[in-house]
């Protein structure tokens, strides 16, 4: 079976090689999915004409280094226009001031905001040692009398030694070029490799956010990670971002997309 989508901009062509691939019992259904899914592409590739024009030149990426014990300058922990998204990532987790989890203190932009809701505690996992010296030592002398932890280290090694939470905001990066390659260029998000984990580790109706990447809506193969995971998710849009035109971050466009899941 062979199916084409053709414009005046560029052209699909999809042929099927395998009489069992797709094989539906009706062939009419597998010629209706098959070029259902075309159309699906084509449209996308409009909506990246049309977005592109919002894109931002960008600076050359930081190099990938193990950055788990590194200084770090503050802008290359999080430039400043991922606020407005840090604000509303703390907003979201921390509905109903329970037990927050953060994991990545970075400069403490999301763990302002999280304080600002009151919580009944706030967990914060760190791994790089200078971060805590730097950023979060000074910050937690702010909240004196908050129940405020610190669990120094990697998610990975202290994790499973915590309790269930309320709310968990993700907000890591890649600390080698290899997880860079495989958890940014391969992956549907990020946060993907730990959606599993953040299931585990929230209560029933407990919330999960993380930066998506995806500027005004999710892929399929994301919301399929999403589904795998958690009850329901709830998608939002964060419009007007200011990225500098010499971002090193892996953003170019002026929105992001907003995920709250919810744990079952």
């Amino acid at each position: 079976m062979k199916r084409v989508n053709r414009t005046s901009n560029f052209q699909i062509t999809v042929e099927l090689t395998n009489d069992n691939f797709i094989a539906s019992p009706n062939p009419a259904h597998r010629a209706r999915l098959v070029t259902t899914r075309l159309g699906e592409l084509a449209q996308e590739l409009d909506t990246l004409d049309r977005t592109v024009s919002n894109y931002v030149h960008g600076g050359s990426f930081a190099k990938i280094y193990d950055r788990s014990q590194s200084h770090i300058a503050a802008q290359d922990i999080m430039e400043d226009w991922q606020t407005p998204i840090m604000a509303e990532m703390a907003r979201s987790v921390s509905a109903g001031s329970g037990d927050v989890l953060e994991i990545g203190f970075g400069r403490g932009v999301a763990a302002d905001f999280v304080q600002s809701h009151t919580p009944k505690s706030h967990t914060l996992i760190e791994c790089n040692g200078a971060v805590i010296e730097d950023f979060f030592h000074p910050w937690r002398s702010q909240y004196d009398g908050r129940d405020i932890k610190l669990v120094e280290g990697f998610w990975e090694d202290t994790l499973d030694s915590l309790p269930l939470f309320d709310g968990i905001l993700f907000h890591t990066y890649p600390l080698t070029e290899d997880e860079y390659v495989e958890r940014v260029q391969r992956s549907v998000t990020f946060a993907a490799h730990f959606f599993e984990h953040a299931a585990k580790h929230l209560n029933s109706g407990g919330r999960f956010t993380y930066l998506t990447m995806e500027e005004d809506s999710l892929s399929r193969a994301h919301q399929r990670a999403l589904l795998e995971h958690f009850a329901e998710f709830h998608v939002s849009k964060i419009n007007d971002l200011e990225i500098p035109e010499d971002t090193r971050d892996a953003h170019w466009g002026n929105s992001m997309v907003m995920v709250t899941a919810i744990g079952r």
